[in-house]
């Protein structure tokens, strides 16, 4: 399972690019480190709290993109304080994950501490049907990124931060 570096960075240069023509409308402070694979971006929630996304594009497209939360005081990764919380269980207290079948964390394989799902096909991640939702038009960057907005935005999904 190795992909080029070079073939995940196009990929994710020209995803990066179609997310950063859309971030004023979102709100989005977008910091790409395409030679690192990775995407900083700054999210605000209907409250106006604010939280750091870390995308990491390693073997990208062949696998899905580790999405995650960065605490931008301490830099610690995947922490609760850095993550929201929601009514259901997309932003999963469990690990804490993204759980989607779009985020590379949320899978159960050798080496992820925090994956939850043995029963999704990763090979198959950009048209799963997981849980009854057709994940296909959030397989980009984008896509993630609108998402993850949108439960941001609504009163009712978004509940504030997992911890403080």
């Amino acid at each position: 399972m190795a992909v080029d570096p070079n073939v995940s960075r196009a990929h994710m240069t020209a995803e990066v690019g179609a997310a950063i023509e859309a971030a004023p409308a979102f709100g989005w402070i977008m910091n790409p480190d395409y030679e690192a694979l990775k995407l900083r971006v700054r999210m605000t929630a209907h409250n106006g709290d604010h939280f750091h996304l870390l995308m990491t594009f390693n073997d990208y497209r062949e696998i899905p993109a580790a999405i995650d939360f960065e605490d931008p005081k301490t830099v610690i990764v995947g922490g609760r304080a850095s993550f929201p919380k929601g009514r259901d269980n997309f932003f999963n207290t469990t690990g804490p994950v993204i759980c989607a079948p779009i985020n590379l964390k949320a899978y159960k394989i050798p080496g992820q501490e925090r994956g939850l799902h043995q029963d999704w096909a990763i090979g198959d991640w950009a048209n799963s049907k997981a849980q009854d939702f057709n994940w296909h038009p959030y397989s980009t960057v984008l896509g993630a990124l609108w998402l993850i907005q949108a439960r941001l935005d609504r009163p009712q999904e978004y509940l504030g931060r997992m911890a403080v």
